[in-house]
């Protein structure tokens, strides 16, 4: 392996038809991790661990199960490539240790069609997609795992074109329509873009969204007036600062509610809401049912 080319750089640009993509690592790692049955079912580490990336997230999963949560239940797959779209909130397990996961980002290449691009962005807004596990997707995972395991360092000149094979065959299931999408989720989070400071916010929410927070305190994080962030909040999710959070909580509520045995009074405490009935009138409103209901 040449010294040179040897990087611990945890991102990659990848150019594929006319599609630009960003990947990384996620977290500096490749597999996933396991969570045991005693964090499982611990609602402060359910709500620490509630969340959506301003990006995409995919899952390869060669071996085992993986245990997707969201507000629509639960899904459990195996031997399939499952893509999480932007903004939205999900929880996830593996039971294997052969489960690799990878965020990225894609854009259209400047002076060329968009067409795939917006193929893409349309397959999965909102949706979970999910395709099998092909033969060559397979062998480029288990080579990226062999390289990605054997140090801090690695050849960038030979993880390129491996994240490059395999993108093209999922990007190949997207185009044709092979790819598989799970029920749409109508009260998905706006798709956030890559600007500075909305990645900013949306981690600054997706921490904080179950304490007891304002936009004064998010304002002053930023640097930035209040005005000004309320308009960056309200261009990107057409909402305001407490609808915001309003979403994330309630979010948040479904996924316990489906998932978890919780009184329905811990989840309104988990979540910071002082007023049981403010609560009921507030899940009412975004679900139509009442808590008891949803469960």
């Amino acid at each position: 392996m040449n010294e040179k080319n040897k990087t611990s750089d945890s991102i990659f640009k990848l150019d594929i038809g006319d599609v630009r993509v960003s990947v990384v690592r996620s977290d500096g790692s490749f597999k996933t991790s396991h969570v045991d049955s005693a964090s499982r079912n611990d609602s402060t580490h359910w709500l620490k661990t509630i969340h959506s990336h301003a990006g995409y997230e995919v899952f390869f999963i060669l071996n085992g199960n993986l245990d997707v949560y969201t507000e629509e239940g639960t899904d459990s797959y195996s031997r399939k490539v499952v893509i999480i779209p932007p903004g939205f909130n999900h929880y996830t397990l593996s039971n294997d240790n052969k489960c690799y996961v990878l965020l990225f980002s894609i854009s259209p290449i400047q002076n060329r069609s968009d067409e795939q691009f917006r193929k893409i962005s349309k397959s999965t807004l909102g949706n979970i997609l999910v395709m099998p596990i092909s033969s060559n997707v397979e062998f480029y995972v288990r080579r990226l795992s062999e390289a990605f395991g054997s140090g801090e360092s690695y050849d960038k000149e030979y993880i390129e074109p491996l994240l490059t094979l395999a993108f093209h065959e999922i990007f190949k299931s997207v185009y044709t329509g092979e790819s598989v999408s799970a029920e749409q989720n109508e009260t998905r989070s706006k798709k956030a873009s890559h600007s500075r400071y909305v990645s900013l916010i949306e981690a600054y929410v997706q921490k904080n969204y179950a304490e007891r927070i304002n936009l004064s305190t998010l304002a002053g994080e930023l640097y930035l007036s209040t005005k000004q962030v309320s308009r960056i909040i309200k261009k990107e999710y057409d909402c305001t600062f407490s609808e915001l959070i309003n979403r994330k909580r309630m979010s948040a509520a479904c996924m316990l509610l489906k998932n978890t045995d919780m009184k329905i009074s811990d989840i309104i405490k988990q979540l910071n809401y002082t007023s049981e009935n403010y609560f009921y009138v507030l899940f009412k409103k975004y679900y139509g049912v009442s808590p008891r209901n949803y469960r």
